[in-house]
């Protein structure tokens, strides 16, 4: 007669917990990529720039080289956010007026996004701001495809600041980073040592309607002193 073989209970112990073990793992792995957050797209502004990062901005037309010539072309990462950096979309202001400079619009509408996203990460700057922070330079629209639309308010001293700086001023804002800097001749030649660099800021907005495919944006100046403008882009 054949003797059966006994297994050992402790055995049947590690067999099960090896098997919690791998089941533990396929939840984490099916859990990640259930909840993972989408990943970052850039938005197209390629036919929505109206300057190079070469043009002299925010300044009377007399002074030159006052540009954004030092920042590189391309996909680059700022503030952890990848941004397509081709251009300048750049509005008008009080203060852009007065000296002069007419040739940007107040607005720019139906930016094309066609998605949904639960986050809007803007690269973007502002000259001649000298308006009181919390004042509304400028709005983003966000048009969907139900017909609704929702505004983001652009803030002095909240979500941006003057891209020449101001030394009496912090740095960034509220709902801001400072995302880049750099120099350019007209600031070696105007400051008078009153600022080192120029700053280009990050922010961030949630999306009032994330489950809503997003259909364009519009970039609309407040008319205040301030004259803002929009480098990039993306949605996540």
């Amino acid at each position: 007669m054949a003797a059966h073989k006994v297994e050992h209970p402790r055995n049947k112990h590690v067999v099960f917990l090896g098997c919690l073990a791998a089941l533990a793992l396929l939840l984490i792995i099916g859990g990640y990529v259930i909840f993972s957050p989408p990943k970052p797209a850039c938005i197209d502004l390629g036919k929505y720039y109206n300057a190079t990062l070469t043009t002299s901005l925010n300044s009377p037309s007399y002074v030159r080289e006052n540009n954004l010539a030092a920042l590189l072309h391309g996909r680059q990462a700022f503030s952890g956010v990848p941004f397509e950096v081709g251009g300048v979309l750049q509005l008008s202001g009080k203060n852009l007026q007065e000296w002069g400079r007419t040739e940007f619009p107040e607005e720019a509408d139906g930016v094309r996004v066609g998605r949904k996203f639960s986050e809007l990460h803007l690269l973007h700057g502002a000259g001649g701001v000298s308006d009181p922070d919390g004042t509304t330079i400028a709005t983003l629209v966000l048009h969907y495809a139900d017909g609704s639309s929702r505004p983001l308010e652009l803030k002095s001293g909240v979500n941006v600041r003057d891209w020449w700086g101001n030394p009496s001023q912090p740095v960034t804002g509220a709902n801001s980073k400072l995302a880049w800097t750099g120099t350019n001749p007209a600031l070696k030649q105007y400051s008078h040592g009153n600022t080192g660099a120029l700053r280009i800021y990050t922010t961030t907005f949630k999306n009032p309607q994330p489950r809503i495919r997003a259909t364009t944006i519009d970039f609309k100046s407040a008319m205040k002193n301030s004259s803002p403008f929009l480098i990039a882009l993306t949605v996540q």
